[in-house]
């Protein structure tokens, strides 16, 4: 009896360690730094964002994400950040699709580009009307191409590694550049993609 009681105790003292370990461990692991970010500036109208891993040595294969359709910002943000009146902290929207694919592939080893589209600011604002107001599909399939060009400039990429990942609109466009610069685009991924062109999406 007495010997069980003692294997009882050492199996609840067993399971306790191991909760407390792994618990301490997750705990440990999400504060650990696995990213970095550089922030950019493409022309006159668009900002971006470029974001490293720390966790390997580069060069990093790298990814460029093209925005879809709307006045979207680089994180695709879906709703307004807010701040909270009693901590001041920051109420993210749950709603960022971009920022969430940029933090999965950078913490993999994967250098990203995300960047806003032109005349639009943090939290999908409209900075500029007048940009934002005239904008031709024409302008923001060259604002791609000029982040590609930014993208391959840089020291911690491996240009002969790009992949275009297109969502929505931007799924018309990805396709585009990547024509256009076959030998430097090794693949595209298209989210959400269209099945119709845009006159018929916006006329049909």
């Amino acid at each position: 009896m007495f010997s069980n009681r003692v294997s009882i105790v050492f199996f609840v003292l067993t399971l306790c360690f191991l909760f407390f370990s792994v618990a301490f461990i997750v705990h440990a692991q999400s504060e650990i730094q696995t990213s970095k970010y550089r922030n950019m500036v493409i022309d006159l109208y668009t900002n971006a964002r470029l974001n490293l891993p720390i966790i390997v040595d580069g060069p990093y294969r790298a990814v460029l994400l093209v925005p879809g359709s709307g006045a979207t910002d680089m994180n695709e943000t879906g709703d307004y950040v807010r701040i909270d009146n009693g901590t001041d902290s920051f109420i993210y929207p749950s709603a960022r699709p971009f920022f969430d694919i940029v933090e999965y592939l950078s913490e993999r080893g994967l250098a990203v580009l995300q960047y806003d589209k032109r005349g639009i600011g943090v939290n999908a604002t409209i900075l500029d009307q007048n940009v934002w107001g005239n904008v031709t599909f024409d302008d923001l399939t060259r604002d791609a191409q000029k982040a590609l060009d930014v993208l391959l400039q840089q020291p911690e990429v491996d240009s002969s590694k790009v992949v275009l990942v297109g969502h929505s609109e931007g799924t018309t466009i990805a396709p585009r550049i990547a024509i256009n610069n076959s030998d430097k685009v090794d693949a595209i991924v298209l989210m959400g993609k269209l099945a119709q062109n845009l006159y018929e999406i916006g006329y049909s």
